[in-house]
């Protein structure tokens, strides 16, 4: 498993230690876990990490970008080596996945909802038209005592 927690862009939530805890609990039960959070989270990190040593599962707890009523300029915001944060499109987002044969996608806590009614539906749905894997994402926000009770 391959967890992904980049920076969020300056204002918005930070990334889920509840999440981070949780992924790290089930490598200690034998699973293997790789963690890329905040600056290790770049676009080209990732990218080489799924080349390299290509994980079944990905979990992605970071900010995605969602124009109203355009669910085809979709944008993931990853870490960057240079700057807070750098955004790549959905299409590229998907392919990463498909080309290194990733079998699902995990997004975190679904913020989402609180901005544009439930973004995280129509993203998945978009991701699996782009041949991205199966997507399991959470349809309303879930916080922390409730997803750990």
């Amino acid at each position: 498993m391959l967890g992904l927690f980049p920076n969020s862009p300056v204002g918005s939530r930070d990334i889920s230690e509840s999440s981070i805890k949780a992924l790290e609990d089930l490598s200690k039960e034998g699973g293997q876990f790789r963690l890329f959070v905040r600056e290790d989270a770049s676009v080209i990190r990732v990218t080489d990490e799924l080349l390299s040593s290509p994980p079944h599962i990905v979990h992605f707890e970071g900010h995605v970008t969602f124009p109203s009523g355009n669910n085809s300029n979709v944008t993931f915001v990853f870490s960057s080596l240079t700057a807070a944060t750098e955004a790549i499109h959905i299409t590229r987002f998907a392919d990463l996945l498909f080309s290194n044969k990733v079998q699902l996608l995990v997004f975190g806590r679904n913020d989402s909802s609180r901005i544009v009614g439930n973004a995280a539906a129509a993203i998945s749905h978009r991701l699996i038209q782009l041949g991205a894997p199966v997507v399991l994402a959470p349809i309303r926000a879930i916080d922390d005592t409730t997803a750990t009770s």
